[in-house]
């Protein structure tokens, strides 16, 4: 494409669009940099731990939340009862997908 031949607007316009995507892109990047930063903070108590204790207290509190809603309940049995088998001992789908991906 030729850039001597197009108006100032036509520019501005395609300017605009690129830092959209720029933007777009650089959100999703965001978003999936603090997932794994915090995924190796839960594995690795070590690397901050004030933020590994603050996820201790909140996963525990999401569980209390999932099993005081039924509706919540009902959503995890069946969203994980699609991955884990039915030769669960524990009782709890939760568990048996774990044990599942964990062999």
């Amino acid at each position: 494409m030729d850039f001597r031949r197009t108006s100032p607007e036509q520019n501005y316009d395609r300017f605009l669009a690129r830092g959209k995507r720029a933007r777009k892109w650089a959100s999703l990047t965001m978003f999936v940099m603090t997932g794994a930063a915090l995924t190796a903070i839960w594995q690795e108590k070590r690397l901050a731990p004030p933020v590994h204790d603050g996820m201790q207290v909140t996963a525990v509190k999401v569980l209390e939340l999932i099993e005081s809603s039924e509706g919540a309940r009902s959503f995890v049995t069946a969203a994980v009862s699609k991955i884990s088998d039915n030769s669960d001992r524990s009782g709890s789908p939760v568990t048996a997908a774990l044990l599942k991906l964990r062999q």
